[in-house]
């Protein structure tokens, strides 16, 4: 019988190995040596490397070494098939900015998916454990978290196009808990002719996106130039080109600071979506879920009607600019399974849904024929609550000069 390589073991299999050792006991030892045997010479052991998370920090990185190491030729890493890649955020940390820490990373990773040539799925995710204990108004933790999302973007994006990699899922901070990836930092890392073989495997892509850059206070002098010209237009080529997709998902995080961009309605991400609709044409579209945008009704109605296949649609916290979601709701396609609508809003208003048959009327969920049932809402004004932190806030960050009043001089 083959002997197990057990420097490419799982963690999972080495918990099950802890927990049933006895060292006092020579023969104790031995029977499980035997019966760790028999596990890895079974059909189903190969099932524990189908998914990996990847949690590496700045510096040396022996983690990332490792795993490099286990996707040769001969290793149990070959079967790896979902990859979750996770960034460890720590505050004060020097960032991949330095080249002694970009590049070992970047070789590894290059590494890994040249080995690899494909994977179904790979997923970034950030780490903030040591963050989540510090204050909410703690400036380094969050920009910590901001600039941690873009340094994994960019070394994904550079190792992922080196390799000519290609895969059918791609999770771009969706999975995240409190950060997405900044817009700007998407449009600056995305360039033209990048990643050609992964988009055109690629069946399902979600975004976390976020309105906040590494400096969230320095980003205002750019606003303007962003108002005038097209904006996120890299990004947009991006997903546009993206034609076979059957999944889209956005969401854009909230972080636990305020953003001051919307104070003045130039939140990028909430209204990111707004920009791509109008040329975004996924005939193959089978699922979209937004969260938390802002979108003109006519953008959103138009793109639901060049989606033929559209069974599972998802709208939480979507607020129309104008128009109604009478317009959206009657180009629906016949193909509809599933509809899930939450905290939707239009002309500063709340929509309440009737016949919904629960409690909270501003939810609504129809699964098969259902589904396509005629849906019918009203609009109330419900108490403004959610404005009273934030003006609290603002308040404070003034006064203790924070920001730079002449902000929000007209």
């Amino acid at each position: 019988m083959e002997h197990p390589n057990l420097s490419s073991m799982p963690p999972e299999v080495f918990e099950a190995i802890a927990c049933q050792l006895d060292l006092a006991d020579i023969r104790n030892l031995r029977l499980t040596a035997i019966h760790i045997a028999d596990k890895a010479s079974g059909p189903h052991f190969d099932t524990f490397f189908h998914n990996k998370t990847v949690t590496f920090p700045t510096g040396d990185n022996p983690v990332v070494e490792d795993f490099a190491w286990a996707t040769n030729p001969g290793r149990k890493g070959r079967l790896l098939r979902h990859l979750t890649l996770k960034y460890a955020v720590i505050g004060g940390d020097p960032g991949l900015d330095d080249p002694d820490h970009l590049t070992p990373i970047y070789m590894q990773l290059v590494l890994v998916f040249t080995n690899l040539g494909h994977l179904d799925s790979i997923a970034l995710d950030i780490d903030d454990t040591n963050l989540r204990a510090r204050s909410c108004s703690d400036m380094e933790a969050e920009v910590s978290l901001w600039v941690g999302t873009e340094q994994l973007f960019q070394l994904t994006c550079m190792a992922l196009n080196s390799a000519r990699f290609t895969l059918d899922r791609l999770d771009i901070f969706g999975v995240a808990a409190r950060c997405g990836l900044a817009c700007e930092a998407v449009d600056f890392h995305i360039i033209p002719g990048y990643l050609q073989e992964c988009k055109s495997r690629l069946k399902q892509l979600s975004f976390g996106l976020s309105s906040a850059s590494a400096n969230p206070f320095g980003v205002y002098g750019a606003v303007n130039a962003f108002v005038e010209a097209p904006l996120l237009k890299l990004t947009c080529d991006f997903v546009w080109t993206c034609k076979n997709l059957e999944v889209f998902e956005l969401t854009n995080h909230q972080h636990s600071i305020p953003n001051i961009l919307a104070l003045k309605d130039w939140n990028m991400a909430r209204s990111f979506f707004n920009l791509l609709a109008p040329k975004f044409r996924p005939r193959k579209l089978q699922r979209l879920a937004l969260q938390n945008i802002t979108i003109a009704d006519s953008n959103l109605a138009t793109f639901v009607s060049h989606c033929p296949r559209l069974k599972d649609l998802v709208l939480i916290d979507v607020h129309l600019r104008d128009g109604t979601f009478h317009e959206v709701f009657d180009r629906l396609p016949s193909s509809l399974e599933h509809i899930h609508l939450q905290n939707l809003a239009m002309n500063a208003k709340n929509v309440h849904f009737n016949d919904t048959g629960l409690a909270d009327t501003r939810t609504l969920e129809r699964w098969g024929a259902d589904a396509r049932k005629e849906i019918t809402y009203c609009l109330r004004d419900d108490p403004a609550s959610s404005a009273e932190p934030f003006r609290a806030w603002l308040g404070m960050a003034l006064q203790q000069g924070l920001l730079p009043t002449t902000l929000f001089q007209a």
